[in-house]
């Protein structure tokens, strides 16, 4: 009888480091599809700002026509969004809290930082 009581406790120990194990493999899984998930959801981030832009340049040329058929200037969105995103990397905050604080994508918080940084080492 206590031989048998002793095979079931090796059986359950080994049990539970069996589950132990596939816990740890599931959560490596997990991240790792985490990790692929932010990445695919920035792409289509990029992609989506590349087609807003096209639409925004095919907006305003169509509707920045006046009577004579020239273009009026769009306004100058971009720089405006420039010396703010500088004015904020000045006070050392973190592109990611930028982003956030300006409902901006992270990518375009990045590439604007970088301008700015460009900008200010000429």
């Amino acid at each position: 009888m206590n031989l048998l009581i002793y095979v079931l406790l090796i059986c359950l120990i080994v049990f539970q480091l069996y589950v132990m194990q596939q816990v740890r493999v599931i959560k490596k899984d997990k991240q790792s599809l985490e990790v692929q998930i932010v990445k695919y959801i920035e792409e289509l981030d990029i992609k989506n700002q590349e087609l807003l832009d096209i639409v925004d340049e095919r907006i305003s040329r169509t509707n920045g026509q006046n009577s004579s058929g020239t273009i009026i200037p769009k306004e100058k969105s971009v720089d405006n969004q420039l010396k703010q995103i500088s004015a904020l990397d000045q006070q050392g905050i973190s592109e990611n809290a930028i982003a956030e604080k300006l409902a901006k994508p992270v990518h375009e918080v990045q590439l604007l930082t970088f301008l700015s940084r460009e900008e200010r080492n000429e």
